[in-house]
């Protein structure tokens, strides 16, 4: 395993590196016994000065158009390691910002070929009592609809609008209004 990870990295001798977002070498290096820290072949022409990645205390840059780390004879300047900590810093507050407003997703499931985060279940729905339902009739405004029965469970607008009540007994209720008045009544019984 040792022979294959030496094959296939490059060690800091002023060779060049690719840029990776966080690679942290540290236990490989330990579990293989190694010493110096690795480079993986990478290209800096045309690119500005500038460090663009961190592993343990070994830091990877740009500079006039040549990888380098800290442990290179050609240093990094001190200004150059301290903005880019500065900015990882940042942007690393700035992930736990969103993770921490991120909304909850308490379970995943399988959809099709793929599988989907379900968001966190709704709050429970309120059902209406049945004799309440019986106070609406055809003819009434959307205002005395709400103000009699509250909130409907679902509403669909377009050409007409419908509201939809969920039921104590089960059933739910319908009304389709026309011209803000409601236009029908329906009470319908699951299957």
């Amino acid at each position: 395993m040792r022979l294959i990870y030496l094959l296939t990295t490059t060690l800091c001798l002023g060779a060049q590196s690719v840029p990776s977002a966080k690679f942290d070498d540290t236990q490989y290096r330990k579990a293989l016994g190694l010493d110096s820290h690795i480079h993986m072949p990478g290209n800096c022409k045309g690119a500005p000065d500038g460090v663009y990645m961190r592993s343990g205390q070994s830091y990877y840059a740009c500079i006039s158009g040549r990888n380098v780390c800290n442990r290179d004879p050609a240093e990094i300047p001190d200004r150059l390691m301290r903005a880019f900590d500065a900015s990882r810093a940042q942007f690393d507050a700035r992930a736990s910002q969103l993770k921490a407003n991120a909304p909850t997703v308490r379970h995943l499931t399988p959809v099709g070929s793929g599988i989907v985060a379900a968001a966190a279940p709704s709050p429970a729905i309120v059902k209406l009592a049945d004799e309440k339902a019986s106070a609406v009739a055809v003819g009434h405004t959307r205002s005395q609809v709400l103000e009699a029965l509250g909130k409907p469970h679902s509403r669909v607008s377009g050409d007409y609008e419908k509201f939809s009540y969920r039921l104590q007994s089960g059933k739910t209720l319908s009304l389709e209004f026309e011209g803000g008045q409601v236009s029908k009544v329906r009470t319908v019984t699951p299957n």
